[in-house]
């Protein structure tokens, strides 16, 4: 079989799962499809880089949860306050599924600070306990400096090198590049993503404000996708 032939038949295939996909009722999508086919990280799928990101779950998880979120979103606040640690009880210290973070801001010409500060802390294993923080009205940068590295056991002057390091700000504005890439409309995003039998990530997006209900059905979902 001929080389254009062989690319036809493999776009007719992907075709046909689709409907078969939505013809079953599940609403997924073929995130290769959706985003390019060149998947940089091999467990999040494109268009996501490799690179550190905060992450919770087992290494074997067969759902990823990508979910992109601002501090300065109510919704973002209210979802871990309400129903994230439902969530991660059931499903992530389960082993079922590896939850990650992509945080942003409402405004993307907003200042980086506390998402710089976040990446910090993750870099000290302090993310996961740390929401109280990122959601707080600070007073000055100055404060949220102090806070942060009393609850990251640093000296203040030792976490403001850290939030000041040229590889932090990359790692801020390459969050803000795969926000742009993923056309988020609104916040909370959730992207939830599982590997086919044939290596391709079908995904479940799910949009606005969430309960611990539509998050679990959604799960459900993917579950029976072979």
């Amino acid at each position: 079989m001929k080389q254009t032939q062989k690319k036809q038949v493999a776009s007719a295939l992907d075709r046909l799962t689709r409907c078969v996909l939505l013809a079953l009722g599940l609403g997924l999508t073929l995130a290769a499809t959706a985003y390019g086919q060149t998947a940089v990280d091999a467990k999040l799928g494109a268009p996501f880089a490799q690179k550190e990101r905060p992450t919770l779950g087992a290494e074997g998880a067969t759902i990823q949860v990508i979910e992109v979120r601002a501090f300065d979103c109510d919704h973002c606040q209210a979802f871990h306050a309400q129903a994230f640690p439902t969530l991660r009880e059931r499903f992530v210290d389960s082993g079922l599924v590896a939850w990650t973070m992509l945080d942003t801001a409402l405004d993307p010409k907003a200042d980086r600070t506390l998402l710089k500060v976040a990446h910090c802390l993750r870099k000290r294993g302090h993310y996961w306990d740390s929401h109280e923080l990122f959601f707080a009205d600070h007073f000055s940068t100055a404060f949220l400096i102090f806070d942060a590295a009393d609850r990251a056991g640093v000296e203040p002057d030792a976490f403001k090198a850290c939030v000041n390091d040229p590889t932090i700000q990359e790692l801020v504005e390459s969050d803000f590049a795969e926000v742009a890439k993923l056309k988020i409309r609104q916040l909370p995003t959730f992207l939830l993503r599982k590997k086919r039998w044939d290596g391709l990530p079908v995904e479940v997006r799910l949009e606005g404000e969430q309960t611990v209900e539509s998050l679990q059905r959604a799960i459900e979902r993917l579950k029976d996708v072979r």
